[in-house]
């Protein structure tokens, strides 16, 4: 298992430069473990789908299940980390190690 640095401050993971595969996933991680503060399913399509001709998803239950196959992707490299979101629909995103 790889080790995780975290800010002395706040106790929070720093995000490892990892690749989760695909061009969605990739996006979806990145934008999170940049913001340790949590972002909202809102704000992840926005930057997520930022550049799609078709505006995004139909549905923005979407994230939920593009968080599902980061999170696999990370537990499978070995990393002890996963994003986690609170909420329903107005839910936050945040990165948190994994237990």
């Amino acid at each position: 298992m790889s080790q995780v640095k975290c800010c002395p401050a706040c106790k929070r993971p720093f995000a490892p430069e990892v690749q989760v595969g695909g061009i969605l996933r990739q996006r979806l991680y990145d934008y999170v473990a940049r913001n340790p503060q949590g972002v909202t399913r809102q704000q992840i399509i926005d930057y997520v789908y930022h550049d799609d001709a078709n505006g995004g998803p139909d549905n923005p239950n979407i994230i939920p299940v593009v968080v599902k196959h980061v999170n696999n992707r990370l537990e499978a490299g070995g990393h002890a980390i996963r994003i986690r979101g609170w909420g329903g629909p107005g839910s936050t995103y945040k990165l948190v190690r994994s237990t």
